[in-house]
Formats: structure tokens, sequence, C-alpha cells
């Protein structure tokens, strides 16, 4: 769980915009719960076709299910109180990586 690095966008949504916020909540919590069960390397979009989110998540190929799931929460979790607000996000731990953006990327 070492922290390698976080990046917050500095560009940041307007507090009264709970529907970015929403679509960002969306994106990182289906990463974290979806990662492991899908190939360890993970992207999505948010639903809404208003303030759409796009997340990606990887965890190392050695990890146990289990151990990815614990990697996973533990980034989101990390990303969603480092970077309140921000159009963007991402964090690298020793063993995953979750990012969120306001566009469309691939890594």
């Amino acid at each position: 769980m070492t922290v390698v690095y976080i990046l917050c966008s500095n560009s940041k949504v307007d507090g009264n915009d709970l529907s970015y916020g929403a679509s960002v909540m969306y994106v990182v919590t289906d990463v974290g719960s979806h990662t492991s069960t899908e190939g360890y390397n993970y992207y999505n979009t948010s639903p809404s076709t208003i303030a759409i989110a796009f997340g990606h998540g990887a965890c190392n190929g050695e990890l146990s299910r289990t151990d990815c799931d614990l990697c996973m929460n533990h980034a989101v979790w990390t990303l969603l109180q480092d970077c309140v607000q921000s159009t963007g996000g991402q964090i690298q731990l020793q063993d995953c990586r979750i990012r969120y953006e306001n566009h469309p990327f691939v890594e």
C-alpha cells in the first residue's frame, strides 16, 4: 500500500456541480471493484451524458484477486480524499494504480 505518487488536476469543478462529482464517484468506485475481475486492467466511463468522467485501474499481475481488491480500495479512498473537486486525478501505489479524468485517455 506504499504510495508512489498522487497527482490531482489543478483544474477544479464548482463545489455546487454535483453531476461531475457523481460521475467521478461512479467511475472510481466501479474501477475499484472491477479491476481484479477484468484482467487487472480496466477502463470505464460514467453513464452520465451531462458530466462524463473516464476511469482506468490496473493491478500488478502477480497479485491475487483479493490483494488487487485491497490495493484498489486503498487507492480509491486515498484518491477521493486527496483530489477533492479536481477534474482529474491519479494515484500510483506500489502494486496498483487508478486514474480519472474529464476527457478520454489511454494509458
